[in-house]
């Protein structure tokens, strides 16, 4: 297993390039700072569903989520469909693969989450999520504002 999947803190370069971040503190700055510019979203779309703003995030985490995953490379993208929740619950229905978070798992919701190993994956997994939820809601016959 590469070393990498046991560094827990990452932060973007000039280029987006994930690289590990050994000083938590420089770390926790380093976000602060990237979420006030914005530099932690890959993409955001938001759709207007059944009078419901609904949104799918995808973002850089900065932190390595593969702490329950047999997979070498570190996970620090994730895409989360957000808004209500019986619209999630909906579209989980018509999903083949729902991956929920923890969270949800532990408390009984119903999410739609996936998580990537690179940010050239979360942008197709963002965009793939954005079709799937335009697709969805044509399907349902519901309103849509993109």
């Amino acid at each position: 297993m590469s070393e990498a999947m046991y560094q827990f803190y990452f932060i973007l370069d000039e280029r987006n390039n994930s690289i590990p971040e050994l000083d938590a503190i420089k770390w926790a700055r380093w976000m602060e700072d990237a979420r006030k510019s914005r530099r932690t979203v890959v993409g955001q779309q938001t759709f207007k569903i059944r009078g419901h703003e609904m949104l799918v995030s995808t973002v850089f985490l900065g932190a390595n989520h593969n702490f329950l995953r047999d997979e070498e490379e570190p996970i620090l993208y994730e895409t989360m469909v957000l808004g209500n929740e019986d619209i999630i619950k909906e579209l989980a229905k018509m999903s083949e693969q729902v991956e929920s978070s923890i969270i949800a798992m532990f408390t009984g919701t119903i999410d739609i989450q996936r998580r990537y190993n690179s940010r050239t994956a979360a942008i197709k997994g963002h965009d793939q999520m954005v079709h799937f939820v335009e697709v969805c809601s044509v399907q349902l016959n519901l309103s849509q504002e993109v």
